[in-house]
């Protein structure tokens, strides 16, 4: 009699595994289009009913079946109903409507067959892949994230130090966050606009400024990751104006983050310009 606990150590349930983890917290992230989509829905749909195999090892066949229905339902509108009941209740979960994910189906006699074959394990404790696979399950059902556009925000917030000086924070700023970035985010920079930019999807994360180049009747429009700016001021003082916060959302969330998005602005930028060093 086969363990049921080996498929979960088996080489492609880990690679499903992997697939769907690393698509749903850094590809969607990156990318967030149709394939990561798509690569959610395979990986998922593969894994999904050999972990229920383990659960249910009589039922192999409910367990397929099982989960292709439950597919078919969250795809299509008639969720929407137990959607927003969750909603209600402060659970986040949230996807998108797309007739074409059920084309992914395929993958499930894929999965049922593999489930049958003489596949080997690796020497990996199933119980910790148990623990791994509903934490990877739950993940891909919360709602995709987005950069949203907080317009208008006209905020000025005025320094006793002059222009020069304030670049000269901004940049210390900057520079802080780049140090601190997560080791996957590799960051390029761009000797000419002098800016480091993000590699992966070209978004500025820091611009560094050099204020002998500038004019000293220039405005500077400063444009990040964060925010966009107008820096002004003389020899005595300066000022900052800020325009547009860029804050990551969840994409169907009617929520007002506006005020985060300010709030995360001030937390990180503000508020460490105004120190004394």
């Amino acid at each position: 009699m086969k363990d049921r606990f080996k498929i979960l150590t088996s080489p492609l349930f880990l690679l499903g595994l992997g697939l769907l983890l690393i698509n749903d917290f850094y590809l969607k992230q990156l990318y967030g289009n149709w394939f990561t989509g798509k690569l959610s829905d395979i990986s998922g749909l593969f894994i999904f009913p050999l972990f229920l195999t383990v659960l249910f090892p009589k039922h192999k066949i409910a367990s397929f079946i099982g989960t292709a229905v439950l597919f078919i339902v969250w795809k299509m509108p008639i969720s929407n109903t137990l959607i927003e009941l969750l909603k209600g209740l402060y659970i986040p979960i949230g996807r998108t409507i797309d007739r074409s994910d059920l084309f992914t189906l395929i993958v499930l006699p894929i999965a049922y067959y593999y489930e049958g074959s003489n596949y080997y394990s690796l020497r990996i404790k199933p119980q910790l892949l148990m623990l791994i696979s509903v934490f990877a399950f739950i993940a891909t059902t919360l709602p995709p994230e987005g950069k949203r556009k907080f317009v208008n925000i006209n905020k000025t917030y005025k320094f006793d130090f002059s222009r020069n000086k304030l670049i000269e924070k901004l940049n210390k700023v900057s520079i802080e966050k780049i140090r601190k970035k997560p080791d996957y985010i590799e960051a390029q920079f761009d000797s000419k606009g002098n800016f480091f930019y993000s590699k992966w999807n070209s978004d500025t994360l820091a611009v560094l400024l050099d204020s002998k180049k500038i004019e000293g009747k220039d405005t500077i429009h400063y444009k990040a990751v964060l925010a966009d700016f107008f820096i002004d001021g003389n020899e005595n003082t300066s000022s900052l104006t800020f325009l547009n916060a860029y804050k990551i959302v969840p994409v169907f969330s009617d929520k007002e983050y506006r005020e985060k998005a300010i709030r995360a602005f001030e937390k990180k930028v503000i508020k460490k310009l105004k120190k004394k060093n």
